[in-house]
């Protein structure tokens, strides 16, 4: 008879709230500075986010800053959390994914809008190794973002299927129906990444990577508002003895082999 042992592996995202006077570690008239800069000029803005909770920015822009009119703000953050599996692995135990899900206080919101252009993509996945820099480009171009398993010859991938073990993607829109300043975007499409296959390794990733534009009003009101999330994954752990027990049981339906 086999014993599972189901746990729930957890991984919070605090809310990132991004205003003209958010601070990034890099932006275009500072340079890189431990002050950081405030998002609130032409260019772009990298690095860490300054008083965020580890959310980092691998390239933000802004456009139409100080004209009193509008402006064009195209927001990418990612924040990457660690599990420690040590112990597990140690021990030789391996964890079978069960299903991943997701908790939310609110919907993203942008504003306050100044036209009908919002929109915002966000990626969240588990891995067994973290995303390269090359990944994150692959998730973050405007056109057909790719995970990073599918990669092609113009973009090549880091890690194989089975590195990625859960995920999923959403597409968020604004409504015509929500006043501007209010903001909040709506979800218009998501869908599942990941492969579910077993784990057996030192440390989970979770990544949850965002891009978040649009055009706002150029105030001093105008904001970003990315939602907490705290994103979960079931698993069982399956003991040494039972890992050997279920390759036995795949191996007896292999075919004969003749000499």
């Amino acid at each position: 008879m086999v014993k599972e042992t189901i746990q729930t592996l957890k991984c919070t995202f605090p809310p990132l709230y991004v205003t003209p006077s958010t601070l990034f570690h890099t932006g275009p008239a500072t340079g890189t500075t431990d002050a950081g800069e405030a998002f609130n000029a032409n260019g772009t803005f990298s690095g860490e986010i300054l008083g965020s909770s580890g959310w980092k920015s691998p390239a933000s822009t802004l456009s139409g800053a100080g004209s009193g009119t509008e402006i064009v703000s195209n927001l990418v953050v990612y924040n990457e959390q660690e599990v420690d599996l040590m112990g597990l692995f140690a021990q030789g135990i391996s964890l079978a994914p069960l299903g991943a899900s997701t908790q939310r206080t609110e919907p993203p919101a942008m504003g306050e809008r100044a036209k009908e252009d919002v929109y915002m993509r966000e990626f969240v996945l588990w891995t067994t190794m973290p995303l390269s820099s090359g990944d994150r480009a692959a998730l973050i171009q405007s056109f057909s973002p790719v995970p990073p398993y599918a990669g092609n010859a113009a973009q090549s991938g880091s890690m194989t299927s089975s590195q990625v073990i859960a995920g999923y993607s959403k597409t968020y829109a604004n409504s015509s129906t929500i006043d501007p300043l209010v903001g909040f975007v709506v979800e218009i499409g998501s869908g599942d990444l990941g492969f579910m296959d077993m784990v057996s390794a030192p440390k989970l990733y979770c990544t949850r990577l965002i891009v978040f534009a649009g055009t706002c009003k150029d105030r001093g009101s105008r904001f970003q508002d990315i939602p907490f999330s705290c994103e979960i994954l079931g698993v069982a752990q399956t003991e040494p003895d039972e890992l050997e027990q279920f390759t036995q049981m795949a191996r007896s339906l292999d075919p004969p082999v003749s000499d």
